[in-house]
Formats: C-alpha cells, structure tokens, sequence
C-alpha cells in the first residue's frame, strides 16, 4: 500500500539518512548527492490486525507520478543503524552536527508515525518495529542526482512477516 501524506520536505545537494540521534559523522549514516527541491514524504505499510510501516518513502515532485518506491533499486551501501526506534532523511546543511533532540514526553503508544524537525528540511519515521539496520535504495536520474529514496524497514524481504505468522508467534510465547 502506498499512501501519500499532505507532507512535503526540501532537500538540498546533500541529503542524510540517518537515527535522528546520531551526530552526523556517525558510521552507521550516510549521506547521498540529491536533485535539490520539493520533495513529497509517502509511507509504505500494511494494513491488518496489526498495521506495520514497511518503508518511508521521498521523491522529487517533478518526479512523483514517474517513479514508484519500487523503482528504487540501487543499494545506497549506507547500513542505517537505528537505535532510538526512529529513522528519517534530512536536508545535510541544516541537520545539526550532534544529531536531533526530539521532546517525547508526549509520545505514547499511539504516536505519529511522521513527524517533521524545525522546518520542512526532512522527516522522520518511527513505529516501524524499532531498532536494527536497514537498508536505503535510491533512483537516479539521468544527470546521476538522486530523485528518489526508500528506506526498507522490512530487514528482509518485503512482505516476508504476515500477520497470521506474527499470530503464531505470538501463540507460542503464550503457551510458554
């Protein structure tokens, strides 16, 4: 399912995919040459008993009907560490240099699965099964700028986990 959100971010030359606690020159981020512009945030989830963010997916508006998630495939080589439950991809030259500081006395069980930092310079995913490292993949376009990005929260591949083998899992924890 692809569902876009009434969410637009600006993108530089210089794009960050990253845990929005880490500093910038931490290992397990990476940063890529980017189309500059207005680009449009969509989420890749599925729906069931037990909805799951499959992917946050970014691509410039002058690209959006053109390209789908899927046709990123180029591994950005970045292994995306995630340690505080979140992921995003962010303008580089605003990004701070000691990674965000998010207040999350509010978030609870139902947080937002989007929220953006100051300004409309990225966007941030949480609520896609937490911390491990995930994989980015990019769409280039013929001047070899990056127009598109998706960030593969599955850890495999996708659509791998269903609900009815999560179901299961869950049985056999209670049996214990």
């Amino acid at each position: 399912m692809r569902n876009t959100l009434a969410k637009k971010i600006k993108l530089g030359t210089k794009t960050l995919i990253s845990d929005p606690c880490y500093d910038k020159n931490t290992w397990c981020a990476g940063e890529v040459n980017t189309l500059p512009g207005d680009y449009i945030v969509q989420e890749i989830a599925e729906m069931g008993k037990h909805p799951t963010l499959k992917g946050l997916f970014v691509v410039h508006s002058s690209q959006y009907e053109k390209i789908e998630y899927s046709d990123c495939y180029e591994d950005s080589l970045i292994d995306v560490g995630v340690d505080s439950g979140e992921c995003g991809i962010y303008d580089s030259e605003k990004y701070p240099e000691d990674g965000i500081e998010f207040n999350d006395s509010n978030r609870g069980e139902n947080y937002a699965i989007y929220r953006a930092p100051d300004g409309d310079w990225g966007v941030t995913a949480g609520n896609f099964g937490g911390d491990g490292s995930y994989k980015a993949y990019l769409h280039r376009n013929g001047d070899e700028k990056v127009d598109a990005i998706y960030l593969d929260f599955t850890m495999g591949g996708y659509g791998e986990y269903d609900d009815e083998e999560y179901d299961e899992e869950e049985e056999d924890l209670e049996e214990e």
